[in-house]
Protein backbone atom coordinates (compact mmCIF):
# COMPACT_ATOMS: atom_id res chain seq x y z
CA UNK A 1 0.00 0.00 0.00
CA UNK A 2 1.14 3.56 -1.09
CA UNK A 3 2.37 5.64 2.12
CA UNK A 4 0.33 8.71 2.76
CA UNK A 5 2.66 11.65 4.28
CA UNK A 6 2.00 14.57 5.42
CA UNK A 7 1.89 17.81 3.07
CA UNK A 8 -0.30 20.49 4.20
CA UNK A 9 1.43 22.85 7.15
CA UNK A 10 -0.17 26.39 7.13
CA UNK A 11 2.06 28.76 8.37
CA UNK A 12 -0.37 30.53 11.49
CA UNK A 13 -0.81 27.16 13.02
CA UNK A 14 1.82 25.61 15.58
CA UNK A 15 1.85 21.87 14.75
CA UNK A 16 4.79 20.49 17.38
CA UNK A 17 3.32 18.06 19.81
CA UNK A 18 5.75 17.37 23.10
CA UNK A 19 7.23 14.13 23.50
CA UNK A 20 5.15 12.67 20.54
CA UNK A 21 5.06 8.96 20.13
CA UNK A 22 2.40 8.13 17.46
CA UNK A 23 2.71 10.07 13.94
CA UNK A 24 1.36 9.66 10.38
CA UNK A 25 3.67 7.92 7.52
CA UNK A 26 5.39 5.76 10.04
CA UNK A 27 5.86 2.01 10.53
CA UNK A 28 5.34 -0.61 13.18
CA UNK A 29 9.25 -0.33 13.63
CA UNK A 30 9.37 3.25 13.25
CA UNK A 31 10.36 3.88 10.20
CA UNK A 32 10.02 7.42 8.31
CA UNK A 33 9.06 7.89 4.87
CA UNK A 34 10.60 11.25 3.62
CA UNK A 35 10.62 13.16 0.38
CA UNK A 36 13.04 15.88 0.13
CA UNK A 37 11.65 16.68 -3.08
CA UNK A 38 13.42 18.85 -5.98
CA UNK A 39 15.40 21.40 -4.04
CA UNK A 40 17.36 23.96 -6.41
CA UNK A 41 20.85 24.96 -5.83
CA UNK A 42 22.90 25.94 -3.04
CA UNK A 43 22.91 29.80 -3.16
CA UNK A 44 25.29 31.86 -1.39
CA UNK A 45 22.84 34.82 -2.00
CA UNK A 46 19.54 33.76 -2.52
CA UNK A 47 18.02 35.64 0.39
CA UNK A 48 19.67 38.63 0.92
CA UNK A 49 22.42 39.67 -1.94
CA UNK A 50 25.04 42.30 -0.51
CA UNK A 51 23.15 44.11 1.56
CA UNK A 52 24.84 47.44 3.57
CA UNK A 53 25.69 46.61 7.19
CA UNK A 54 28.48 49.08 7.98
CA UNK A 55 25.98 50.82 10.65
CA UNK A 56 24.25 47.58 12.15
CA UNK A 57 21.18 46.40 9.99
CA UNK A 58 17.79 44.00 11.08
CA UNK A 59 16.99 43.01 7.29
CA UNK A 60 13.36 42.12 7.12
CA UNK A 61 13.14 42.55 3.40
CA UNK A 62 14.92 39.88 1.21
CA UNK A 63 15.40 39.13 -2.32
CA UNK A 64 12.39 39.43 -4.76
CA UNK A 65 13.08 36.31 -5.81
CA UNK A 66 13.25 34.55 -2.59
CA UNK A 67 9.59 33.50 -1.85
CA UNK A 68 10.32 30.88 0.94
CA UNK A 69 8.72 28.14 -1.56
CA UNK A 70 9.14 24.26 -1.48
CA UNK A 71 11.60 24.01 -4.04
CA UNK A 72 13.80 27.33 -2.43
CA UNK A 73 13.52 25.92 1.22
CA UNK A 74 11.72 22.36 0.86
CA UNK A 75 8.62 20.86 3.14
CA UNK A 76 11.15 20.79 5.54
CA UNK A 77 13.46 23.96 5.79
CA UNK A 78 16.73 24.10 4.82
CA UNK A 79 19.91 25.32 6.30
CA UNK A 80 21.38 28.95 5.77
CA UNK A 81 24.94 30.54 4.69
CA UNK A 82 26.20 33.50 5.30
CA UNK A 83 29.13 35.70 4.13
CA UNK A 84 30.71 39.08 4.84
CA UNK A 85 32.45 40.91 1.87
CA UNK A 86 34.93 42.56 3.65
CA UNK A 87 37.00 40.35 6.95
CA UNK A 88 35.14 40.85 10.43
CA UNK A 89 33.73 38.30 13.27
CA UNK A 90 30.33 39.73 14.34
CA UNK A 91 27.08 37.03 15.24
CA UNK A 92 24.17 37.13 13.35
CA UNK A 93 21.09 36.50 14.48
CA UNK A 94 18.52 35.08 11.94
CA UNK A 95 15.27 34.72 13.47
CA UNK A 96 12.13 32.47 11.62
CA UNK A 97 9.95 29.64 11.71
CA UNK A 98 10.16 26.05 11.10
CA UNK A 99 7.56 23.52 9.06
CA UNK A 100 5.46 23.21 12.35
CA UNK A 101 5.42 26.93 12.73
CA UNK A 102 7.83 26.67 16.04
CA UNK A 103 9.26 29.90 16.71
CA UNK A 104 13.00 29.43 16.12
CA UNK A 105 16.66 31.61 16.44
CA UNK A 106 20.45 30.73 15.35
CA UNK A 107 23.33 32.65 15.93
CA UNK A 108 26.37 32.13 13.51
CA UNK A 109 29.26 33.82 14.02
CA UNK A 110 30.79 35.33 10.61
CA UNK A 111 34.32 34.57 9.30
CA UNK A 112 34.95 37.40 6.90
CA UNK A 113 34.89 36.64 3.21
CA UNK A 114 34.35 32.89 4.18
CA UNK A 115 31.50 31.47 3.46
CA UNK A 116 29.52 30.25 7.20
CA UNK A 117 26.91 27.51 7.38
CA UNK A 118 24.50 27.42 9.97
CA UNK A 119 23.15 23.95 11.77
CA UNK A 120 19.46 24.87 11.57
CA UNK A 121 16.89 23.97 9.27
CA UNK A 122 14.71 27.25 8.94
CA UNK A 123 10.98 27.23 6.71
CA UNK A 124 10.24 30.46 6.70
CA UNK A 125 12.54 33.80 7.88
CA UNK A 126 11.38 36.65 9.08
CA UNK A 127 14.38 38.67 10.23
CA UNK A 128 18.55 38.75 10.21
CA UNK A 129 20.27 41.18 12.29
CA UNK A 130 23.95 42.12 11.83
CA UNK A 131 25.49 44.09 14.09
CA UNK A 132 27.54 46.78 12.61
CA UNK A 133 31.14 45.50 10.57
CA UNK A 134 32.23 46.73 7.75
CA UNK A 135 31.28 45.84 4.06
CA UNK A 136 28.06 44.41 2.87
CA UNK A 137 26.55 40.72 3.87
CA UNK A 138 24.90 37.81 2.05
CA UNK A 139 22.91 34.74 3.17
CA UNK A 140 21.76 32.30 1.27
CA UNK A 141 20.86 28.33 1.61
CA UNK A 142 22.95 25.61 1.58
CA UNK A 143 22.74 21.72 0.52
CA UNK A 144 21.36 20.54 4.22
CA UNK A 145 17.97 19.70 4.49
CA UNK A 146 15.62 19.77 7.44
CA UNK A 147 13.52 16.11 8.18
CA UNK A 148 10.10 15.75 9.52
CA UNK A 149 10.60 13.93 12.96
CA UNK A 150 13.52 13.35 14.69
CA UNK A 151 16.57 11.22 13.10
CA UNK A 152 17.43 7.79 14.76
CA UNK A 153 19.29 6.15 12.47
CA UNK A 154 19.23 6.17 8.55
CA UNK A 155 17.85 2.94 6.76
CA UNK A 156 18.03 3.88 2.79
CA UNK A 157 18.56 6.95 0.67
CA UNK A 158 17.98 7.32 -2.99
CA UNK A 159 18.38 9.92 -5.71
CA UNK A 160 16.26 10.14 -9.10
CA UNK A 161 14.78 7.32 -7.71
CA UNK A 162 17.67 5.14 -7.46
CA UNK A 163 19.65 3.96 -4.47
CA UNK A 164 22.56 6.52 -3.95
CA UNK A 165 25.87 5.30 -4.57
CA UNK A 166 27.24 7.94 -1.97
CA UNK A 167 25.71 8.16 1.27
CA UNK A 168 24.55 11.32 2.21
CA UNK A 169 25.78 13.43 5.89
CA UNK A 170 23.09 12.45 8.39
CA UNK A 171 23.16 14.97 11.20
CA UNK A 172 21.12 13.25 14.51
CA UNK A 173 18.30 15.64 16.10
CA UNK A 174 19.60 17.62 19.70
CA UNK A 175 19.86 15.09 22.11
CA UNK A 176 16.10 14.63 24.15
CA UNK A 177 16.57 16.64 27.55
CA UNK A 178 18.91 19.41 26.15
CA UNK A 179 17.48 22.55 25.83
CA UNK A 180 17.70 23.74 22.58
CA UNK A 181 19.97 27.20 22.54
CA UNK A 182 20.90 29.53 19.42
CA UNK A 183 23.96 27.77 18.33
CA UNK A 184 23.09 23.85 19.11
CA UNK A 185 21.56 21.23 16.61
CA UNK A 186 18.99 21.17 14.64
CA UNK A 187 16.20 19.34 17.21
CA UNK A 188 14.78 16.97 14.39
CA UNK A 189 18.62 16.39 12.58
CA UNK A 190 19.66 17.41 9.24
CA UNK A 191 20.73 15.42 5.63
CA UNK A 192 23.23 16.44 3.47
CA UNK A 193 23.51 15.07 -0.06
CA UNK A 194 26.46 13.78 -1.75
CA UNK A 195 27.92 13.96 -5.37
CA UNK A 196 24.63 14.29 -7.12
CA UNK A 197 23.24 17.76 -5.56
CA UNK A 198 20.22 19.92 -5.95
CA UNK A 199 20.27 21.34 -9.16
CA UNK A 200 15.93 21.99 -9.15
CA UNK A 201 15.69 18.65 -11.05
CA UNK A 202 17.71 16.17 -9.28
CA UNK A 203 14.98 14.42 -6.52
CA UNK A 204 15.91 12.68 -3.07
CA UNK A 205 13.87 10.76 -0.80
CA UNK A 206 14.99 9.43 2.30
CA UNK A 207 13.64 5.90 4.70
CA UNK A 208 15.21 6.13 8.50
CA UNK A 209 14.17 5.45 11.70
CA UNK A 210 12.77 8.28 13.76
CA UNK A 211 12.89 8.33 17.62
CA UNK A 212 9.28 7.04 18.53
CA UNK A 213 9.78 8.78 22.08
CA UNK A 214 9.92 12.33 20.54
CA UNK A 215 8.31 12.39 17.24
CA UNK A 216 8.89 16.47 16.67
CA UNK A 217 11.87 16.85 18.67
CA UNK A 218 12.93 19.22 21.69
CA UNK A 219 11.09 22.68 21.43
CA UNK A 220 13.02 25.30 19.30
CA UNK A 221 14.88 28.05 20.67
CA UNK A 222 13.50 31.71 20.01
Amino acid sequence: MAKRMASYFPQGAKLRVRDMTMFGGVETDSTIYCDVGQPIAASGNLVVNAQDVTAGATITNFNAAFAASEPQMTRWGRVLSLVLSAAGAVVVSIRGRDYLGQLMREDITTNGTTAVIGKKAFRYIDSITVPAVAGTISVGVANIFGLPYKLFAVDHESKNQHPSANVGTFVAGLQNGVASTATTADVRGTYAPTTVLPDGVNSFFLRYFADHTNGHGNAQFA
